[in-house]
C-alpha cells in the first residue's frame, strides 16, 4: 500500500466515477483502475461495487476513506512543519479536544502560550472521546483533552482540575437543563434531585447513558422516557433549546447553551462527574515546547481558567 495509491483511492471516493478521478488526476483511466485493483488484492477485499455508470464505496471502503483521509494529512502536517521549523523556527502543537474544552479553556490557555511563543501555531482537532483517541492512536495530535471513560492503561494523563464556576475543591458535575416548562416544577433552586426528572423526556449523550442509569440504579429507579440519545453535546444543546425535554451533560458543557430562558440545575441526591483528563501516548517522549503547553494546565492562575 503506497502513499500515491490512497492518494488515487481517495479521489476514486470523493467522485464515485473512475473517469472523473482520472481526469482530476490528470492521468488516464487504465492506470488508475490498476492502482486500484493491486490496492483491493493487497488487502483482499473490495472497496467499491461497480455498476454501468458508478462505483459505489462498501464499508471496508467508508472504513479505509477515514484512514486514508488521516494518513495523508499527517504526511502533509509533518512535511508542513519540517519546513516550516527551519525557514521561521516554527512550533507547531497538534491538540484533540472535546468541545466544552475547546470553547472556553483551551483558548485562554493558547493565548497565554502565544504571549510567549508567537510563532506557535496550533491544529486542533474537535470531535468526540472516541474520535480524539483515535486520532492518538494514528499519531494525527501530540495530546487529547477528552472525558473519563477511556481506557488508562493504554495512556500517559493528568487531570484537568475544576474551575472556580464549579467549585476549587468540586469536578465537573452533571447538570440538567432545559426550559421552565420542561422542568417538572417551577423553582429558583439551583439543584434538582435525579428521581424528580426521571418521569420527564431526557436527552442525553450516548457516553454519558451508563453512568446516568448507574446513578439510577443506586437510587432502585430508572428513567420513563429517554426521548433521544446521540453522539454529540450539541445535539443534545439544539434538542433543549427547542423545548424538547430535559438535557443531561457535564457543567461545563452546559456553558454551551447561549439561549438565556433556559434553566441549569445540578442533579444531586446523588451527585456524578464527569472528569476531564489530558492524554498522550504512553512511552512518547514529548518535545520541550509541548511539555512547556501542558505545565500551563497547572501554572495558570486558577481565576483564568474558566472553561
Amino acid at each position: 500500500m503506497t502513499l500515491k495509491q490512497l492518494s488515487y483511492f481517495l479521489k476514486i471516493a470523493e467522485t464515485g466515477n473512475l473517469t472523473k478521478a482520472a481526469q482530476l488526476l490528470h492521468m488516464s483511466q487504465p492506470p488508475l483502475s490498476y492502482q486500484l485493483k493491486a490496492l483491493e488484492e493487497e488487502l483482499g477485499v473490495e472497496l467499491f461495487v461497480r455498476d454501468a455508470r458508478n462505483m459505489h464505496i462498501t464499508n471496508e471502503g467508508i472504513y479505509l476513506q477515514e484512514k486514508a483521509m488521516q494518513i495523508l494529512s499527517l504526511v502533509d502536517k509533518t512535511a508542513d512543519e519540517i519546513q516550516k521549523i527551519s525557514r521561521h523556527g516554527i512550533i507547531s502543537i497538534n491538540i484533540g479536544t472535546v468541545t466544552s474544552i475547546n470553547h472556553n479553556l483551551l483558548p485562554k490557555l493558547v493565548a497565554v502560550y502565544k504571549e510567549r511563543h508567537p510563532n506557535a501555531v496550533f491544529n486542533i482537532y474537535d470531535g468526540s472521546s472516541f474520535r480524539i483517541m483515535d486520532l492518538l492512536n494514528n499519531s494525527v495530535i501530540d495530546i487529547g483533552l477528552l472525558r473519563e471513560p477511556f481506557p488508562k492503561d493504554l495512556y500517559s494523563y493528568l487531570p484537568i482540575k475544576a474551575n472556580t464556576l464549579t467549585g476549587e475543591d468540586e469536578n465537573d458535575y452533571f447538570v440538567v437543563a432545559g426550559r421552565r416548562e420542561v422542568f417538572p416544577e417551577r423553582q429558583e433552586d439551583s439543584t434538582i434531585a435525579l428521581v424528580d426528572i426521571l418521569d420527564s423526556p431526557l436527552i442525553i449523550h450516548r457516553r454519558f447513558e451508563d453512568i446516568f442509569l448507574a446513578k439510577c440504579q443506586e437510587i432502585n429507579n430508572k428513567p420513563k422516557n429517554i426521548i433521544c440519545r446521540n453522539d454529540n453535546i450539541m445535539s443534545t444543546i439544539e434538542w433543549v433549546d427547542n423545548g424538547l425535554g430535559l438535557g443531561i451533560m457535564p457543567y461545563t458543557s452546559s456553558l454551551l447553551i447561549s439561549a438565556p430562558d433556559i434553566q441549569v440545575k445540578k442533579i444531586i441526591n446523588p451527585s456524578f462527574y464527569s472528569n476531564l483528563y489530558m492524554v498522550w501516548n504512553q512511552g512518547k517522549k514529548l518535545p520541550d515546547p509541548l511539555q512547556e503547553f501542558i505545565s500551563l494546565f497547572h501554572s495558570v492562575p486558577f481565576e483564568s481558567r474558566l472553561f
